[in-house]
């Protein structure tokens, strides 16, 4: 049987009520068979509070993410004696007076993430989520506290951030007879092993022009599947979808451009090159799939009943977070920084 990639996801918000259980398993029923993750991993407390409403048994790729391994605790112990090092030259201060602890769990679970062949799910529900912290950070005031090291920061974590975007089917309702309605249909299938083919092979960076081009026509072919998923789902299921975006894979532009520039300083240069060469068979990065709560999945009109002239993807739009809104900020900055002209 075919392997697909894993999923760690850490920042779902979960009030403690049924129907916001019901939201959340169906958001993660169809990150496991649209977005092709064999096994999602959460924190205890999630799985914790699902359990306290439904049977978790039924949801067999939900797996407790466990702790550090001993060599993923040195790591991210010498991470911290680093930054600290680079804090106390640079203004005499601390990790906690920098608000960095973020940083420090952002690279304690990208190095988990490794060793679990997993993609990082941020579904952007919750503000004070280790990824909404750090942006919030290097959105505003912040960032001048720790000058030309956050441009170092934004390198590493946006060279493992999944920055092309696909439209896919957000289901309001997914019940278990929806997902083996799908799996029933053969082209459905063929086309989902291809996928998670693809998505595997996009995990492990190129290193010549020639494999920079095959993985240009792999992230083609995995666009071409999800706007196949969502022709299906606005004709078949069109009372039950809106239409989201979803982050897909690392662009070639963003690895090209960001493997040409040098940090700022050697001592992270030196480690990050150094935690690059750990299972070189797979590189992780931080993925954006937005978890839609409740309140704001209630007064939707499905796709089905919208207006013809209405341009799904704007009347979506409005569903916008502020972390989302600071993301889009301190990225496309980024990208003007390292010159790459596609669109965000």
């Amino acid at each position: 049987m075919q392997r697909m990639v894993n999923a760690i996801i850490l920042d779902l918000d979960l009030p403690r009520n049924a129907e916001e259980i019901n939201f959340a398993i169906t958001y993660l029923r169809q990150l496991n068979l649209f977005h092709g993750f064999e096994t999602i991993f959460a924190p205890k407390v999630v799985l914790d509070t699902i359990s306290e409403f439904t049977s978790i048994n039924q949801e067999k790729y939900l797996k407790e993410l466990g702790q550090l391994s001993t060599s993923e605790s040195k790591l991210a112990k010498d991470f911290e004696k680093k930054l600290n090092s680079i804090l106390w030259q640079m203004k005499r201060t601390d990790i906690h007076e920098a608000q960095l602890s973020s940083l420090l769990s952002l690279y304690a679970i990208w190095l988990q993430a490794k060793r679990l062949k997993s993609l990082i799910i941020q579904s952007m529900s919750n503000p004070t989520g280790h990824f909404s912290r750090l942006m919030h950070l290097l959105a505003g005031e912040g960032r001048e506290f720790i000058g030309p090291l956050a441009d170092d920061i934004e390198l590493w974590l946006f060279s493992n951030f999944a920055d092309l975007y696909v439209e896919w089917p957000y289901f309001l309702r997914f019940p278990k007879e929806t997902t083996e309605t799908f799996l029933k249909d053969d082209y459905f299938k063929k086309i989902q092993k291809q996928f998670i083919d693809f998505r595997t092979r996009t995990c492990v960076h190129p290193t010549n022009e020639l494999e920079m081009k095959k993985r240009a026509r792999m992230i083609s072919k995995m666009q071409q599947y999800f706007n196949w998923i969502l022709s299906l789902a606005k004709e078949t299921y069109g009372k039950e979808v809106i239409i989201s975006k979803a982050s897909l894979a690392v662009s070639n532009e963003t690895l090209t451009a960001t493997k040409r520039k040098a940090l700022n300083y050697s001592e992270l240069a030196e480690f990050f090159k150094k935690t690059k060469t750990m299972n070189q068979n797979f590189s992780p990065c931080f993925i954006h799939i937005k978890f839609y709560p409740s309140k704001l999945l209630k007064p939707v009109k499905p796709y089905s009943l919208l207006s013809k002239s209405t341009n799904a993807l704007l009347y979506y739009h409005m569903f916008e977070t502020a972390q989302e809104a600071e993301l889009k900020l301190v990225f496309n900055k980024f990208r003007e920084r390292m010159k790459i002209n596609e669109p965000f």
